[in-house]
């Protein structure tokens, strides 16, 4: 598990970097493999969870091999922890683990699970009064 959380976080750190890249020069930011056409893609979103109200997707990869979205939705980072938490229930994933990663920021990464599913969810502030997200999930 060790690892596969210090991936994650490597692979989010890259991650980050593009989407401030993309953001700072107003460029729109494209998965660097696109497995699968965007129809399919959001079917097969929709079948794990529906994403909160005006989440605005960045970044797909549906590679499994990174985040599979990353985005941004306005609200304060725990109104938006609330928001993913409810869509999550619905779609009957179970709360495992909250691990504030900045107190000072309120970064936080949660594991939700469901079945054989792992869900990893990342959660940060961005601009006032929005805050960013990156999720991915793996069958264990």
């Amino acid at each position: 598990m060790n690892r596969f959380l210090a991936r994650i976080f490597m692979i989010f750190a890259a991650n980050c970097a593009l989407v401030s890249v993309a953001q700072t020069r107003n460029l729109p930011i494209v998965a660097p493999r696109a497995s699968l056409n965007a129809v399919a893609t959001n079917a097969l979103i929709s079948q794990l969870f529906t994403l909160p109200a005006g989440a605005k997707v960045l970044f797909k990869d549906d590679s499994g091999k990174t985040w599979r979205q990353n985005g941004v939705v306005t609200g304060a980072v725990q109104t938006v922890q609330a928001a993913f938490s409810n869509q999550l229930v619905q779609a009957k994933f179970k709360c495992k683990h909250v691990i504030p990663l900045e107190e000072k920021t309120g970064r936080v990464l949660e594991e939700w699970r469901k079945g054989d599913q792992s869900l990893l969810l990342m959660l940060w502030p961005s601009e006032k009064g929005t805050t960013m997200f990156s999720w991915g999930i793996s069958n264990e």
